[in-house]
């Protein structure tokens, strides 16, 4: 005698029907078959529901975790410029004001005929200029270890805050950072 017992998933209201194929002489085996196919359809059931929720929670923590690197983000591209990583306008504005003195120096410095550059060039050849013009300002100003605030405030104008120098050496300091932009650039094999 072959006994046999299918099973019929309906999802998703899980509902189980048996049909047997077992002969009427057999009828308690058929029912012990009929409470292993129950107590297997409810254990399968029962894994699938917490599969489901592991992997709701899983990826709610995702969710979570990617939400607070975005605002990290959106906080970071609100006092940063994108293109330079130097603090944007804004945020130099909320550092002078919290650290203004009356021994203090404002140096701005705005790059002639850019606006040529990007128009003959083009705005990514511009965008590495711009990079190259905050590395070689950055760089000066760590050689002389100056307590300082520097910014990109506009689209070719930075501005460096010295809350304390001497005006002979703002000047003095000034003259060495021109010095150093006039200096040619190369950018993508051109000299600029």
């Amino acid at each position: 005698v072959i006994l046999t017992t299918i099973v019929f998933w309906s999802f998703p209201s899980f509902g189980i029907e048996l049909v047997n194929y077992v002969p009427e002489d057999e009828r308690p085996l058929q029912n012990l078959l009929n409470r292993i196919a129950a107590i297997t359809a409810i254990g399968f059931l029962t894994w699938i529901f917490v599969r489901q929720q592991q992997s709701a929670e899983n990826r709610l923590s995702v969710a979570h975790s990617d939400l607070r690197e975005v605002s990290a983000h959106a906080a970071k591209l609100a006092q940063f410029d994108a293109l330079t990583g130097l603090p944007n306008r804004r945020s130099f504005i909320t550092w002078i004001e919290d650290y203004a003195s009356n021994a203090s120096c404002l140096v701005t410095v705005g790059l002639d005929h850019f606006k040529d550059v990007n128009d003959s060039l083009g705005p990514s050849v511009g965008d590495l200029v711009l990079q190259e013009v905050t590395q070689r300002l950055a760089h000066e100003l760590e050689l002389r270890k100056l307590e300082c605030a520097f910014a990109r405030v506009g689209g070719d104008e930075f501005a460096i805050y010295l809350p304390s120098i001497e005006e002979e050496d703002a000047v003095e300091l000034a003259d060495t950072l021109i010095g150093y932009l006039r200096r040619p650039m190369t950018v993508e094999s051109r000299e600029v």
